[in-house]
């Protein structure tokens, strides 16, 4: 049957597909989230190298000049994409 515009309406779509139950995408969101803290732990683990590197990057930063520290500090602060 028509509209009152001529245009005839049906049904063929399927609807929305259903997503994943709240508590599956929970479970999924859980364990990736565990995942990456891992990763993340790893990834910044302290070693005494670590700490040897970081001292020296230390000394180098605060041996800049306030022009140059600025600068990089605003640089290392900038979101990259």
């Amino acid at each position: 049957m028509g509209s009152r515009s001529g245009i005839q309406r049906t049904s063929t779509s399927p609807g929305p597909v259903p997503g994943p139950t709240p508590r599956a995408a929970a479970t999924r969101r859980r364990a990736r989230t565990a995942e990456l803290d891992a990763e993340l732990a790893d990834l910044y683990r302290h070693s005494p190298d670590t700490e040897v590197e970081l001292d020296a990057i230390g000394r180098a930063f605060r041996s800049l000049p306030d022009e140059d520290r600025e600068l990089l500090s605003l640089v290392a602060r900038t979101p990259r994409g």
